[in-house]
């Protein structure tokens, strides 16, 4: 998968078909916990973004941020 910038991205294929089924059905926090076994942090950014993060727990939240930091 291209990211742009000359970058790539290779996914696990299992990983991704999990991760697009979970997102599909509204599973934010199991389609990020399958990005964060990818190491996709695009992809997990982006399913924070669109997941909802305002109405998740903090407790959520801090161990979603500590994972992107790390």
């Amino acid at each position: 998968m291209a990211l742009g910038s000359g970058k790539w991205c290779r996914y696990h294929c299992h990983l991704l078909r999990d991760m697009l089924w979970c997102k599909a059905n509204g599973l934010f926090d199991s389609a990020v916990h399958y990005a964060q076994l990818a190491g996709n942090i695009y992809a997990m950014g982006q399913l924070m973004v669109r997941g909802g993060c305002a109405s998740r727990p903090a407790a959520v939240l801090q161990e979603w941020f500590a994972w992107l930091a790390a």
